[in-house]
């Protein structure tokens, strides 16, 4: 069966697969919809991950020859449940925000306003209104059910615990959607998914010159009596290298495409430092520094003591290392420690802003303040990637243009020589 064949299959196969994958998680939508309960619940997650696994299939057999297609088809899947994802939690962020304001109980009032939403959303609060109805404190959860959005949950659980609840979400939707409706400025101009898409196109266009015509050109020379150009023979035996690990190149090369395109996605809805606080926010406490001020804030406004804030702020989505860094910040301000000290000490405030602190504690104007230092750091985070990104960007694309003229030359120099041998 000659390679044509292959590839028409392989393609098929992928089609195929990928159209029954967005089917099944379809039905499985439309299960969790109709139905309610556990059992349910467990089908639907059934039914999800062997629509994971038939899309996850569709697309290795639509990109295994490095078939730009595939490449396209995990972007455009990707998209659409990263949207669908954020859409949700910005409505069930706003949900909150209207049952909370209406001074009746939550649970309940969630139920008045869930015809009114379908998706994720619809799902999350449906939980949580279970939750709330079976006597679950509400902090617990919100926690389980992942309601509230990472970047915010922090602040959330504090104003919660200091009564501050309804503002402190009314504020946190008007931020996120804000946000989620501009789109990060650094986005526009930098892509992963743009960069893999022309190295996809590189290896296409090189593998086909090397399966079609370097063959050619060794029975060209070979009819002469003379040997290929040094630089042809080096790209041959890079090419051959890559032929001869291909199965390895896909199985390291598919995960990498995946998380290219996780990290493009999910920056695109909700900003390049949350995918760096997803990645490396245990190494990096900072990234989360923001959510943690306003906690504090809305601390202060409800009367709470830090201590207090510092522990109701470990009920976030954070890791266990923040948690556990939390409810060590908690237990030293409990013993007397001021809790700027135990941020500094902690490398995740510098010494400036724990003077601007205690000087702001001291006026009174501490939450303002705070609330502030929130603002300036995300937008400092902004600036400081799109000059980080100014800088990889020329890089990557000087990369790729010693790459091609490595290419052009391997196969322009046969020609010359040849010429110049004849001649």
């Amino acid at each position: 069966m000659s390679s044509s064949h292959y590839l028409l299959i392989s393609l098929s196969a992928g089609s195929l697969l990928l159209l029954a994958g967005v089917i099944l998680w379809a039905v499985a939508n439309k299960v969790m919809a109709a139905s309610d309960g556990d059992r349910f619940r467990s089908l639907q997650g059934i039914l999800r991950f062997f629509s994971a696994l038939l899309v996850l299939l569709g697309a290795f057999f639509w990109s295994w020859l490095g078939i730009i297609p595939g490449g396209l088809w995990l972007l455009a899947i990707w998209s659409t449940f990263s949207a669908r994802n954020r859409a949700g939690e910005l409505t069930a962020l706003w949900t909150l925000s209207i049952a909370s304001r209406s001074g009746r109980a939550l649970g309940p009032e969630m139920w008045h306003h869930m015809d009114r939403i379908q998706g994720p959303a619809r799902r999350r609060l449906k939980r949580l209104a279970v939750m709330l109805g079976d006597g679950e404190p509400l902090d617990l959860a919100l926690q389980r059910c992942r309601v509230l959005p990472r970047s915010c949950s922090m602040e959330l659980q504090a104003g919660l615990d200091a009564g501050q609840f309804p503002a402190a979400l009314q504020e946190a939707a008007s931020r996120e959607t804000q946000r989620f409706s501009q789109g990060p400025h650094v986005t526009e101009t930098f892509s992963i998914s743009y960069f893999a898409l022309i190295v996809d196109v590189i290896f296409l266009i090189v593998g086909f010159l090397m399966y079609f015509i370097i063959p050619k050109f060794k029975k060209i020379f070979e009819d002469f009596g003379t040997d290929l150009p040094e630089p042809t023979k080096l790209l041959i035996s890079v090419s051959d290298g890559f032929a001869s690990f291909g199965i390895l190149v896909v199985v390291l090369l598919l995960p990498l495409s995946m998380f290219a395109v996780w990290c493009d996605m999910h920056a695109r809805f909700y900003g390049w430092r949350e995918v760096l606080e997803r990645c490396a926010g245990s190494l990096w406490p900072r990234l989360r520094i923001p959510d943690i001020w306003r906690g504090l804030a809305w601390g202060i406004r409800g009367g709470r003591p830090f201590a207090e804030s510092f522990a109701a702020m470990t009920l976030g989505h954070t890791d266990g290392s923040m948690r556990q860094q939390l409810r060590r910040i908690a237990e030293q301000v409990r013993n007397g420690v001021n809790p700027w000290d135990a941020l500094v000490g902690l490398r995740w405030i510098t010494h400036t802003e724990a003077e601007a602190l205690t000087r702001a504690e001291a006026v009174n104007n501490l939450p303002w303040v705070l609330d502030t230092l929130a603002d300036a750091e995300e937008q400092r985070w902004e600036h400081r990637l799109h000059y980080a990104i100014q800088l990889v960007r020329p890089v990557l694309i000087v990369l790729i243009g010693l790459a091609v003229a490595f290419i052009a030359i391997g196969f322009f120099l046969p020609l010359v020589k040849l010429v110049n041998d004849l001649a």
